[in-house]
């Protein structure tokens, strides 16, 4: 069995990224019950378990339902989530692998044939630029949760500008699985 170097900045800047991914699973988990209108004690009830892309699209099915426009700054927030899910989903899955001086992720051990390979640099500073998001999402969170529900209490909050991402995603093998919503968005009604 081999060793790690745990003096590698890569593995402090995953423990990091993970740490701020849990931090951010949480918070969905408490925009999910003050956006249902549930109970604080039934949300964990109900909500406990839900995925990261789960709850992204049950946020986005409450502003539906409500016929609410979603706030800009959440919208950019849960689109640069979902991104961030799939590459944290892609490390802790297929890992990094080491090739020379830098790391890869690779599908290569699950793709049943050679065009579904999707490979991906990573490093401590793609780690790091991702943990910065994730920190600007948990605050974007909380400035929305006191506007959670826009169909009780309208504009009751300025609105928040959407950030400038750190990271930023390559697109060399895109999952033709992940992409297949081609619905054209329409605006909804104003609330």
């Amino acid at each position: 069995m081999g060793s790690l170097e745990t003096s590698d900045p890569y593995f402090k800047a995953l423990g990091i990224f993970v740490h701020a991914f849990a931090e951010v699973e949480g918070w969905m988990l408490t925009m999910l019950t003050m956006l249902s209108g549930v109970r604080d004690e039934s949300g964990p009830a109900l909500f406990s378990g839900v995925r990261i892309e789960q709850g992204i699209s049950f946020i986005r099915r409450l502003y539906e339902a409500h016929r609410c426009p979603i706030d800009p700054a959440l919208d950019e927030a849960l689109r640069q989530l979902a991104i961030i899910n799939n590459v944290r989903n892609r490390i802790l899955h297929y890992g990094g692998l080491v090739g020379g001086d830098a790391r890869v992720v690779s599908t290569y051990r699950a793709a049943h044939i050679p065009e579904r390979i999707q490979e991906f640099p990573i490093s401590a500073t793609k780690l790091d630029a991702m943990s910065e998001d994730l920190l600007t999402i948990i605050y974007l969170f909380s400035v929305v949760l006191p506007r959670s529900r826009p169909w009780i209490i309208p504009d009751s909050v300025p609105a928040f500008e959407p950030p400038a991402w750190q990271h930023k995603p390559q697109s060399p093998t895109p999952d033709p699985d992940r992409s297949r919503d081609q619905t054209p968005k329409r605006e909804p009604p104003p609330c």
